[in-house]
């Protein structure tokens, strides 16, 4: 199957530090791959499984990224990130504009004030759900239910300037291991008694992705699946 999927909160808040809860945020649609297996119960229910490689980002704007020198604004520690010294062994820090003074931001002469933080993380998704066939002729409509069971991968914090991107570190507060809720529909066209082409917009509510945030942050994923699936 190949997946495009959005990533977002449902509430008002930051996975990454209580000074970015009122700053710009948006989800991104990434693109994810893999491949699923089903059991035919009876002729309407369906038990399904699988493995899906994915990809998500959330970007959160307005901040300001600098080398922790003697005379740039102080700020208090992002405490879900671990930064990654620069080359020269400087530490990099993080402030939003909303922390600032006008005076303090005038301050800034190399400074770029449409900088965004980026969260982005890699999954790997082991889906098992339920499938209730509503109509199963040639088109075909499903209702689906089940949980997945989430697998951190790769997790990274960059910095987007100018459409230039660097890793500045990682986050701290995901969790290894978490789930989630997934509820959604199927619709399918069937060629023949064997091949069939199937479309699957699915919501899926992330419990316990992260150990901490600010605000009221609640991650979410929605995914429009399509795919060609071989019935044995």
């Amino acid at each position: 199957i190949r997946d495009s999927v959005y990533y977002n909160t449902l509430g008002k808040g930051s996975h990454i530090h209580d000074q970015f809860v009122d700053n710009p945020k948006n989800g991104e649609i990434n693109t994810s791959y893999g491949v699923n297996v089903g059991y035919a119960l009876n002729n309407k229910l369906k038990l399904r499984s699988g493995i899906n490689k994915l990809n998500l980002s959330y970007d959160t704007a307005n901040v300001i990224v600098y080398e922790n020198v003697t005379n740039t604004p102080s700020s208090s520690p992002l405490r879900n990130i671990d930064f990654t010294p620069t080359s020269e062994g400087q530490n990099i820090s993080v402030l939003s504009t909303n922390s600032l003074s006008v005076q303090q931001i005038d301050g800034f002469i190399n400074d770029d004030l449409n900088a965004a933080l980026s969260q982005r993380l890699s999954y790997f998704e082991v889906p098992l759900e339920l499938e209730y066939a509503v109509v199963n002729k040639r088109f075909g409509f499903n209702i689906i239910g089940g949980f997945s069971t989430f697998i951190l991968s790769d997790n990274e914090v960059v910095t987007e300037v100018d459409n230039r991107k660097t890793k500045i570190g990682e986050a701290n507060n995901i969790n290894n291991l978490s789930f989630s809720a997934n509820a959604g529909i199927g619709i399918d066209y069937k060629f023949n008694k064997s091949i069939k082409f199937n479309l699957e917009p699915t919501f899926k509510y992330q419990i316990n992705a992260y150990s901490d945030t600010s605000g009221d942050f609640r991650p979410y994923i929605i995914g429009v699946y399509t795919g060609i699936s071989y019935k044995f």
